[in-house]
């Protein structure tokens, strides 16, 4: 097992001192002046400050151990140590940074498996973390979740499980493209490539047949990352969007285009059924 050296972060003390234990001080071959040394060689920073002038003895292994403990091991701080991260994670711009909000939901949920594991249940604090996370993320995003959660009180696990879900979507649409032996449409940074883009462009001649939900390649109306008729219909007009030939620049009463195509039809006929549906 390898040991992370330990600076003095109570985030990190958990996971070092349970290391540590299990590696080194439950071990009946190695003497306790022993342990001290191994010790020493992981700590740096405050850490090793703070038992900084103790002579390396059997009889102050033991003290040096529990001056730790003490030091960083309290549970309050550690607790405060994860909720400070939580409020002060970056704010996502874009919905296509598929990069960028998976970690955005995996640094989340490391945070609040190392609370449970301190006995902090995420319903005595995710009600007062929900509009904190909401905030932090694309508007995108912020429609998805409203229509999927209808609480009047926000529920932090539903939350997450709703941005997982979206997220899991947008991963296999990109990782659909790659089995299929095409060129993907998430760049280096992790963005999904704006469709005017230079790059974007040249590809755009090679496949026309670009979904202008996804920026994947297939016709809009398979789109697997925005399925919702309503959510299409937001993303449309978030994006000035046509709703009849779904280009940039007009609206629908002063489209040009005299001619809808088949793919624009049938997700008019969807989204007229999804409306005539949620009103019966």
């Amino acid at each position: 097992m390898v040991i992370k050296p330990f600076s003095g972060d109570p985030i990190s003390w958990m996971t070092f001192i349970d290391q540590f234990e299990a590696t080194i001080d439950r071990s009946t071959q190695i003497s306790d002046v022993e342990k001290f040394n191994y010790l020493l060689t992981y700590l740096e920073g405050d850490a090793k400050h703070t038992i900084s002038g103790m002579g390396v003895t059997n009889a102050n292994y033991k003290k040096a151990l529990e001056l730790l403990k003490n030091r960083f091991g309290n549970p309050q701080k550690i607790i405060s140590a994860h909720m400070n991260e939580l409020l002060k994670l970056k704010r996502i711009t874009s919905d296509r940074d598929v990069r960028s909000i998976r970690k955005f939901y995996d640094d989340i949920e490391s945070h609040v498996r190392s609370m449970d594991g301190l006995g902090v249940n995420i319903n005595d604090y995710g009600a007062l973390l929900a509009p904190v996370i909401i905030e932090r993320l694309p508007h995108q995003l912020k429609l998805v979740i409203g229509r999927n959660i209808k609480d009047e009180v926000w529920d932090l696990t539903k939350i997450l499980t709703v941005i997982n879900d979206e997220l899991v979507a947008r991963e296999n649409c990109i990782m659909s493209t790659d089995e299929k032996g095409g060129k993907n449409n998430l760049s280096e940074n992790g963005m999904i490539e704006n469709p005017f883009s230079g790059s974007a462009l040249t590809s755009q001649q090679k496949t026309k047949n670009k979904c202008v939900f996804c920026k994947g390649s297939h016709w809009s109306d398979k789109c697997e990352v925005i399925t919702d008729p309503c959510a299409r219909k937001d993303f449309l007009k978030s994006a000035k969007r046509c709703f009849l030939c779904l280009k940039e620049g007009h609206l629908s009463r002063n489209c040009q285009n005299k001619r809808t195509c088949i793919t624009v039809k049938a997700f008019i006929i969807l989204l007229f059924v999804k409306i005539v549906t949620k009103s019966n």
